[in-house]
Parts: structure tokens; C-alpha cells; sequence
């Protein structure tokens, strides 16, 4: 919970300046030293995001967050495993936006479900 409760704190406003918002943070509760997190994004907000963390390490010449250094202190501190996957929703799919020209986060972040 305490890692967690950093994500919270220190994570979730970062990665939501780059247009990565956290969707869902949860302790697995059959495995105490497992979580689950999901953010909801866009693969340009993604690679720019990184891009930034790169940068911020000095591995490339964009626009550095120093503030993803401190993310990163917070995960590798607690994380001993994991697996990152970057998934967005297909176009045709009822969470997908109609084509790939039309996709939109904001689509993605409404309150409702989509009917299926």
C-alpha cells in the first residue's frame, strides 16, 4: 500500500502532465508483493513521455522532466519484477475509435461505457 499510496502521490500528477492518466491502481490481494496499474494513453503521449525520461538521463536531446527521474526512484525502490504493455483500443472495437485518424484520448476517459 505504501508504494501505492507514492504512485499516488507522486506518479499519477507527473505521468498526467504528459498525457498519461492513471485509470486504475490496485493491490493484488492474493500476492502482497503484487500490483496492478493501468494508465490510459496515446502512443505519441507515450513516446513523449519517455522521450522526456530520456532525456531528463541525457540519452537524447528533447525536452527533459526531471521530475520522471524522481518516478523512476519511487519504482525502482519498491519493484523487484514487472512487465510493462502498452495496449490501445482497436479501431472497430467497442472501445476503439473508427479509424486510427480519428482517435482521441478523450474518448477513451468518458464516464460511460460504451453500449455493446
Amino acid at each position: 500500500m505504501e508504494f501505492l499510496a507514492g504512485v499516488v502521490e507522486r506518479r499519477v500528477p507527473v505521468f498526467a502532465d504528459h498525457g498519461v492518466v492513471a485509470t486504475g491502481l490496485w493491490e493484488v490481494t492474493t500476492n502482497s508483493t503484487e500490483v496492478v496499474m493501468v494508465w490510459a494513453t496515446t502512443v505519441d503521449d507515450w513516446v513523449r513521455m519517455r522521450r522526456s525520461l530520456d532525456s531528463a538521463r541525457g540519452l537524447d536531446d528533447g525536452d527533459p522532466d526531471d521530475r520522471l527521474l524522481d518516478c523512476r526512484v519511487l519504482v525502482d525502490s519498491y519493484v523487484t519484477a514487472g512487465d510493462t504493455r502498452l495496449m490501445t483500443p482497436l479501431p472497430g472495437t467497442i472501445y476503439g475509435p473508427e479509424g486510427w485518424e480519428e482517435a482521441d484520448l478523450d474518448d477513451w476517459l468518458e464516464g460511460t461505457v460504451p453500449e455493446k
